[in-house]
This record gives C-alpha cells, structure tokens and sequence, in this order.
C-alpha cells in the first residue's frame, strides 16, 4: 500500500476494505460482548489490538486499520456520546451557545491525553503485526463530526449544521477550525504511535451544499494538511469525501497536497475519475452491497474494476482497492475471502 500511495507501480493493486474489522465477523461479536459497551471496545488497547488484527488472521489483506471510531474527537473533547445497542451513536448537540463556547475553549491538544488508549493499542498492533503490513490510523473530518453536533443524525441531510452555517458563518468556521485543530494532534499522536497510513473520514462530505464547500471541506482540510506538515509527518495520506461531485474533486485536486490520496464512494464512477484525475492515487469504489450477495456476482464486479483500473502494460498504479464504504453486518464473510484471492493471488 505504501509503494503505491508513493506513486510506484505493483503488479496487483494493493487491498484492505473499510471497516474490515467489524459486524460481518463472528469472531468480532465474542470479542465485543466480552469487552462490555462499544466504546469501552475502543478504549481497551488489548480488546482493540484484537480486533483490529482479525480480519488479517483470516484474509490476506495488505493493511489493518486500527479498531475505533470517528466519534471519539468530541468525548475527547468533552461531549457526551453513546452508543445504544439498535440506535447507533447519540451525541450531545451543541445548539446552544453556552454549550458550544464551552467546547471552543477546550484545548484541542487534549485529546492526545483523553484517547492515549487509541495510541497504546495502535502501538501494540504495530508490535503484532507483520512489517510487510501497512497499519492505519484515522479519524472523523470536521464536517462529519459537526454534524453529529447539530442533527440527530447525518443522513436525515443536517439541516440543523447547514442553517447554522448561513446563519452564523464566523462561528460556524470557529468550530470547524476547533475540530480540525484537535483531529491534527489527534493524527499526529497516532503517526507517532506507528501508524504508517492516516485517513481522514468526511462520510457525510456529499451533503455539503456547494455554496458552503470552501468553509466546510477545502479550509479545514488545508489547515489539517498544513499542521500536519509542519510537524514533520510522513505517513501516507487518504481523504475520504464520500460522494463529492466530480467538481469538487476537482477543487481539492488543485488545492490539497499531491501526497493525499482519494477515497471514492460506490456512487461515483471510478473510470471517469481516473481519466479526470489521472496523477492522483485513489482508493475505492467497490459497492459494499456486492459483498452481501455471492461469490460468482461479486468476483465479476471485481473483475470488472480490475480491468478498467490496470494499466497497459498489465500493472498497476495509484489505486488502492477497497469499497465505496463500510463493509455491511450483512456481508458474507466466504464472499469477502473469494473477494481477497482474487486480487492477492
């Protein structure tokens, strides 16, 4: 992964999937049921360490990413989130202006104190993991985490995080500048732990009005891009805008690092991206929803993508394979490993 996120040409692309770690195992459920809640999961570095390394003790993927979650910025930062078992997160919104300058005057560095366990178990599975594998550390972007500040939940469109940006767009940017200022050090401290990989998490990047996509994507990703950078970190990069049009893929082409790789969502054409971006690497867009169905359907979808994806000369370059989002509890874990032999042997 690391050859190819360096522009180098490999003769298969390399493979690891979103949330490779997760639902669809059943190894995962013991290993979760015994932690406790899902958090607990997350905070507990040997419980994390395991998970994080069962889908690598199964299939021949060539990176782990570390088992969290993107929410763990703001309880780092002092908001209440929990995750209810059939409800998914509830997070405590920050409508009120009380409540919100109360966050703004946290210290965004002291996340690196409140997730140490994040960095303990990232330093555990560098331990237990093959030097041939890339490990990966992450976190949620600012607009992803906003939003779960301001609505109930994101895919009911935000609306509550949009009419605040119109309304208030100073204090708007004031808190996405918060967020990305802690997500840096959150990032950094992973890179300093061992991570080889940092990717960025904008799940909710495609409801972003494009009158709003200068303050709410391309500043703080620059600012996020830039601390990074002065700090010195020489991981790979992954920004993963899900289902941006293709202009504003555009946009971030012309304004981010050369170095940051893009995620592409399974409703964006990867063909036409390549041919639009053809200089940058991107990692992406099998449906998630093809792992749910069988072996013969999924291996022709991933046929598909490998044929359009390589390279004249039969490599490959700037293309890491993965899905266009998170794996599904529903996925078939039989299909998942046809999935893998097909590309790593």
């Amino acid at each position: 992964m690391l050859e190819t996120l360096q522009g180098h040409k490999t003769n298969r692309p390399p493979l690891w999937m979103m949330r490779q770690a997760g639902r669809y195992l059943p190894e995962y459920h013991q290993v979760r049921n015994q932690a406790g809640g899902f958090l607990q999961a997350c905070y507990t570095p040997d419980v994390a360490t395991e998970i994080t390394l069962q889908p690598l003790q199964r299939f021949p993927l060539d990176a782990a990413i570390i088992f969290s979650d993107i929410l763990v910025i703001p309880d780092a930062l002092g908001i209440d989130v929990q995750f209810k078992k059939g409800y998914g997160p509830r997070v405590e919104h920050v409508h009120d202006a009380k409540r919100r300058q109360k966050l703004l005057q946290t210290d965004p560095a002291q996340v690196i104190e409140q997730l140490s366990a994040v960095y303990q178990a990232i330093g555990q599975t560098r331990g237990e993991l093959n030097a041939d594998k890339t490990l990966i550390g992450f976190s949620g972007a600012p607009w992803t985490l906003a939003a779960y500040l301001f609505d109930e939940g994101p895919s009911k469109d935000t609306p509550n995080l949009r009419a605040f940006a119109y309304q208030e767009p100073q204090q708007f940017e004031e808190l996405l500048t918060h967020l990305a200022q802690a997500i840096a050090h959150h990032l950094k401290a992973q890179a300093d732990a061992g991570a080889n990989v940092l990717m960025l998490f904008d799940s909710w990047a495609g409801l972003v009005p494009p009158n709003l996509i200068n303050q709410a994507l391309l500043k703080p990703y620059k600012l996020i891009y830039q601390q990074l950078s002065d700090w010195g970190i020489e991981t790979g990069q992954v920004l993963f805008s899900r289902n941006v049009r293709g202009e504003t893929y555009t946009l971030l082409d012309k304004e981010l690092p050369q170095n940051v790789a893009f995620g592409v969502g399974h409703t964006t054409n990867l063909v036409q991206l390549r041919q639009q971006l053809p200089n940058r690497v991107l990692q992406g867009n099998l449906d998630p929803a093809v792992l749910m169905t069988n072996v013969d359907t999924a291996l022709a979808h991933v046929d598909n993508l490998l044929t359009h994806m390589k390279n004249n000369d039969g490599t490959y370059s700037n293309w890491v394979f993965n899905l266009g989002h998170g794996i599904m509890p529903q996925a078939k874990p039989e299909v998942v490993a046809a999935v893998v032999d097909r590309i790593t042997l």
